[in-house]
């Protein structure tokens, strides 16, 4: 079987009979008379039986081209076209969590200082607020009192999305969901937000897992990174550390992405 690996990541070899490296630049879709294609450089893709793609949370929209482009020549990969999406656009993210019933908080979406206005009477404080630019996230914060919304929101321009979510406090963990697969580790760091310098392997119980995997079924894509703070699925990154989990973990987190994609 032939992998086409589109990322930072090594560590495949031992579970594909063929790793073939390219960079993402040189990846392009097609679409043309005969049918779709994707492209990377001057290598077909649709002689790949999969491809392990890490794409930038900035290009959602190129990553839902891609995928679903890659989805068309019958290539698996580690997501779907609307999968990447999902957990790439946050504020949409947090939209599909909740519509699914999934444990997740809840989220205020704004544009401007002035729409943020009267956030208190919708969410409690504390709250975590990012800014995001298109799709890309570009700061993050906790904001104790709605006196510290306008001197977050100053500045934000047509391109800037802002996004404020309830801030529980607990327990945090981090999940590699792959496939029906959980590698579990948790974060012992003070305060509300994540450290990878302070992860260690877990055991926090089957239901804590089980909503890792639902988060995970439900943005619709196999491979992803799980954040949960109090009971809550707070982030879910598609371009998971697999070296990370292997290290904290103590375990071979490759073979079960690898079996994921495949």
């Amino acid at each position: 079987m032939r992998l086409l690996n589109v990322s930072s990541v090594e560590g495949f070899e031992p579970y594909f009979g063929e790793v073939v490296e390219t960079d993402l630049r040189q990846l392009a879709p097609q679409v043309t008379s005969s049918g779709t294609g994707v492209m990377a450089g001057d290598i077909d893709v649709a002689g790949f039986d999969a491809a392990y793609i890490e794409i930038p949370l900035g290009s959602a929209v190129f990553g839902r081209v891609l995928f679903e482009s890659l989805q068309d020549i019958n290539v698996s990969t580690n997501h779907s076209s609307a999968g990447f999406f999902a957990a790439a656009k946050k504020n949409y993210m947090f939209y599909v969590l909740r519509d699914a019933d999934v444990s997740a908080p809840s989220t205020v979406v704004a544009s401007n200082a002035r729409s943020a206005r009267g956030l208190d009477k919708h969410l409690d404080f504390p709250v975590v607020a990012r800014r995001l630019r298109g799709t890309k996230p570009v700061e993050k914060t906790a904001l104790q009192s709605p006196d510290e919304v306008e001197g977050f929101a100053e500045g934000a321009d047509e391109d800037s999305v802002l996004l404020f979510s309830g801030l529980e406090k607990g327990d945090k963990y981090r999940f590699l969901v792959a496939g029906d697969t959980v590698v579990s580790l948790t974060d012992t760091s003070d305060g509300w937000g994540f450290d990878d310098a302070c992860l260690k392997y877990s055991n926090p119980g089957s239901d804590t897992e089980e909503l890792a995997r639902s988060a995970v079924r439900a943005i619709g894509t196999s491979v992803a990174d799980v954040s949960v703070r109090a009971g809550e699925v707070v982030d879910i990154d598609p371009n998971p550390d697999i070296d990370l989990y292997s290290d904290a973990a103590n375990r071979d987190a490759f073979e079960a992405v690898s079996e994921a994609v495949k």
